[in-house]
């Protein structure tokens, strides 16, 4: 009930502050990696998420013939970890920067970043052991990329990278955080 109702205020949010563009909703589930936020060598681990975002793109960006080229978004998640020992939710709230319109003909793909705020329920214990020091607030970085068939765009399939993250000591000394490779299913409305 605590998330239904979560979600519906990150909505209603969403709505009153945000004019023009699509809003999305987002599903995804990812495990947990120990490697480091741009690497490509996963060490996965017995910990895993799924989440829900909706969001909004509040700007665009488009060229002479209407070609939507880049894009500002706001974004809201609720977010389940499931591990044996250490279960817990996390509320992410971000911004993200979108790339349309990259230059393939029989799949449509776009590239977004975002960054935002990360606030778990509780000190994550995986967060806890990897590294010397661990908190509930931290910075949360993304990447992902989208992909639709023309005649379904917007149904897309999306690699998410899921991050939370100390910025080198800026939250509270964390150094570190923890990784999620993900995968996803969004719609856009």
């Amino acid at each position: 009930m605590k998330c239904k109702l979560t979600l519906l205020m990150i909505f209603m949010l969403f709505t009153k502050l945000c004019y023009g563009g699509d809003y999305y909703a987002l599903v995804y589930g990812g495990i947990y990696s120990d490697s480091s936020f741009l690497s490509t060598d996963f060490g996965f681990k017995n910990e895993y998420l799924q989440a829900i975002a909706i969001g909004k793109e509040f700007w665009n960006y488009t060229d002479n013939f209407d070609n939507k080229l880049l894009g500002l978004e706001i974004e809201g998640q609720v977010v389940n970890h499931i591990r044996d020992e250490d279960s817990f939710k996390e509320f992410v709230v971000a911004s993200n920067v979108r790339l349309h319109e990259l230059p393939w003909e029989r799949i449509k793909v776009t590239v977004a970043s975002g960054i935002g705020l990360s606030l778990a329920t509780t000190v994550p214990d995986r967060e806890r052991k990897d590294h010397s020091n661990a908190n509930q607030l931290l910075c949360y970085l993304m990447y992902e990329a989208t992909f639709s068939l023309p005649k379904y765009e917007r149904w897309s399939l999306v690699p998410r990278m899921h991050h939370r993250s100390g910025v080198f000591g800026l939250f509270d000394g964390v150094h570190g955080g923890s990784n999620y490779p993900s995968l996803g299913i969004k719609y856009t409305f």
